[in-house]
């Protein structure tokens, strides 16, 4: 095939059985990968709806297939469905590692790729994990392993949206991780101090910022960005009593 080159073929309905549980993964996996703003050139799925999966299991599937783009091997990093379980538990480790170096290199934008990555491998350990029915204690053990990784990664994702200027990703990786963990401190200061440089959210600054310094009152970063915060609130109390002085004044 050559790039823009389209073609069909049909698969048997004696070799579709898989289809449904297959397209449910790639589906989820595609909303995670977009979810984290991944992107990756090679494409594949349907566009029935979910719960019309069941329609098709017991019909001859048609597919058209397009070449988007050919890339060598090594030029990118392979999206989750073209891994198996264990490529994706040994690559999880490796991806972190990369964005830790990268990060130290003041390269965020490349870190932040890296583990976002890693977070949507993860995400899909998790789906098939849940769509598989057999009883592996070993397997289960491995992606319990590989999960205990998503709070970190989320919080070195949210230091690199912070130093990429990236505020409203760095709040949601943040939030991510207090929904696991409400008192986890990197996640309260990363997402006040998000909220605080994007300026319009100082209510929302002011308290994550506050609890930060209540679990960690010795940390003079936290304490810097609260007395930032507070300064920046009393500045816009004071513009919001003139304006509302002169309106009624």
């Amino acid at each position: 095939m050559t790039v823009g080159e389209t073609v069909l073929f049909t698969l048997d309905k004696k070799e579709s059985a898989g289809y449904a549980q297959l397209a449910t993964v790639l589906r989820r996996q595609h909303r995670q990968e977009h979810s984290h703003s991944h992107s990756h050139s090679c494409a594949l799925g349907a566009h029935e709806d979910d719960a019309d999966l069941h329609r098709v299991t017991e019909s001859n599937l048609e597919y058209e297939v397009e070449l988007v783009k050919v890339e060598e091997a090594g030029e990118f990093d392979a999206s989750a469905w073209e891994l198996s379980v264990d490529e994706k538990l040994q690559a999880i480790p490796v991806l972190r590692t990369t964005g830790n170096e990268l990060f130290q290199a003041e390269k965020f934008s490349a870190a932040g790729e890296k583990y976002k990555l890693a977070l949507s491998y993860l995400e899909s350990l998790e789906t098939i994990h849940e769509l598989d029915e057999r009883d592996d204690d070993y397997m289960d053990s491995l992606i319990l392993e590989a999960s205990t990784q998503s709070i970190p990664l989320l919080l070195n994702l949210a230091a690199c949206q912070l130093k990429d200027g990236q505020f409203q990703g760095a709040i949601d990786a943040s939030t991510m991780v207090l929904k696991k963990e409400p008192n986890n401190i990197k996640a309260l200061f990363r997402r006040g101090k998000a909220h605080l440089l994007i300026r319009r959210n100082t209510e929302e600054a002011l308290a994550d910022l506050k609890r930060a310094n209540e679990l960690s009152p010795n940390d003079k970063n936290i304490k810097r960005a609260l007395q930032d915060c507070l300064e920046q609130t009393n500045q816009q109390n004071k513009k919001d009593s003139e304006k509302f002085r002169g309106m009624f004044g």
